[in-house]
């Protein structure tokens, strides 16, 4: 009954049948605005201390989104051009002296090259993951959001340091040029399932009045590898 499912930043495991409830969704036409986090980095996790470490969360999402022609990669992106973060750089522990500086962690990113976000300017972001599309027929790519020519990326697990980078350097680490963080997808999608559904799957979506559709009519769905934008 819905046109659009928002997935908005999901920190608990995926199950099968709720893959299944979304992909045929997908099946039937509607439309998914997926916002995801693949890592646990939050910026609460250093106002206890000055480092922290960046892992997985496993959504069990990846042969869903793989099947459909896009990985988000267990990644951070870095970039010289950046959002700015409250540092102490001096005073005492009772009156401490603050400074936004930039940092590589929050980068600003440009829109692509498509009608779609014409006209947009930066947009920040925190702790954001990068995406790689996977070749499947009949599906359309396009980016929608990249990095500047002067980014990097970092694997898991990724430390993430107060320390590192308070002042953004011209680091040759910084080489490579618009890495995407969120996809648009168009065209005839292939349902997750497809040759190995259960019989008591079909079973379930035949008892809620419908039948398994192995295959999409012209569909489309956004993907952003940063649950916060």
């Amino acid at each position: 009954e819905a046109d659009v499912l928002m997935i908005v930043k999901p920190t608990i495991q995926f199950t099968e049948d709720q893959k299944l409830k979304i992909d045929q969704f997908v099946m039937r036409g509607g439309k998914l605005l997926l916002f995801i986090d693949d890592l646990i980095a939050e910026q609460d996790s250093l106002s206890m201390q000055p480092e922290t470490i960046a892992y997985d969360r496993n959504l069990n999402l990846t042969d869903l989104f793989f099947r459909y022609g896009f990985r988000i990669n267990p990644d951070l992106i870095m970039d010289l051009q950046c959002d700015v973060l409250p540092f102490v750089v001096g005073g005492s522990a009772d009156n401490p002296q603050m400074e936004f500086l930039r940092w590589n962690y929050y980068p600003m990113f440009i829109p692509g090259d498509n009608k779609l976000n014409k006209n947009l300017g930066y947009v920040s972001s925190r702790f954001a993951n990068s995406i790689d599309t996977i070749q499947v027929n009949g599906v359309r790519k396009q980016p929608l959001l990249v990095s500047s020519a002067n980014s990097r990326i970092i694997s898991t697990p990724a430390l993430i340091s107060l320390n590192k980078n308070k002042n953004v350097p011209q680091d040759e680490k910084f080489n490579k040029n618009a890495i995407p963080v969120a996809m648009l997808l168009e065209g005839k999608f292939t349902s997750l399932f497809r040759n190995r559904i259960a019989q008591s799957q079909r079973d379930t979506i035949a008892a809620l009045g419908g039948i398994y559709k192995e295959f999409s009519g012209d569909n489309k769905m956004i993907v952003v590898g940063d649950g916060d934008i």
